[in-house]
């Protein structure tokens, strides 16, 4: 193992703090969502030293980032949004978005596996987690007949299950980059990491 897989697991988590946070002024967004997949883009040739299949995540990784980024730069130019254009291109996006995370959360169980069965299940479970959330949210709700404190109160779930996901996914991202480190430096005492 080399440090381009600790370089490259810090790479996903740093992905991840664009993907879930939002910074916008004036309705511009200055963390864009398309930013995660550059991040993974850049981070699959370490990961796939670990784990090969990671690699097929490529062309899905530029589709979600390609969306992503006209999505992020279409309103500046006063234009709608595709997703709000085209319906079913959004059901579509949503649906290789859930597939992508699964299968790149399925990929970093495994390689954390191989330096921390703990981290492993905490990866696993976040999948699971984080496929089942969303899923949920995706499907179409009444939620416009909702009203009054029960508005609220499921605001109010939401949120913090959504920010107790975030805390989870970086606390475990970073982690395993600590793990990965810790293992190399062991197998490498006389030699910086």
């Amino acid at each position: 193992m080399s440090n381009s897989l600790v370089v490259s697991v810090g790479r996903v988590a740093w992905g991840y703090v664009f993907l879930y946070l939002d910074f916008s002024l004036n309705g511009f967004n200055f963390l864009p969502d398309w930013a995660c997949y550059a991040f993974v883009l850049w981070a699959l040739p370490g990961l796939a030293l670990c784990e090969r299949s990671v690699k097929l995540l490529e062309p899905l990784a530029w589709l979600l980032l390609i969306v992503d980024a006209a999505e992020w730069v279409l309103p500046v130019f006063g234009l709608g949004t595709l997703i709000d254009e085209a319906y079913i291109l959004g059901v579509v996006i949503s649906v290789v978005s859930l597939y992508f995370h699964f299968q790149l959360l399925t990929n970093l169980a495994d390689i954390a596996g191989r330096f921390n069965a703990k981290r492993q299940k905490s990866v696993l479970l976040l999948r699971n987690v984080r496929t089942v959330l969303l899923t949920l949210l995706a499907l179409p709700w009444p939620i416009d007949r909702i009203e009054g404190s029960l508005d609220t109160f499921i605001g109010a779930i939401i949120m913090l299950v959504g920010f107790s996901l975030i805390i989870w996914t970086l606390y475990t991202f970073f982690g395993l980059r600590g793990d990965i480190a810790q293992w190399i430096e062991s197998e490498n005492p006389g030699d910086e990491a």
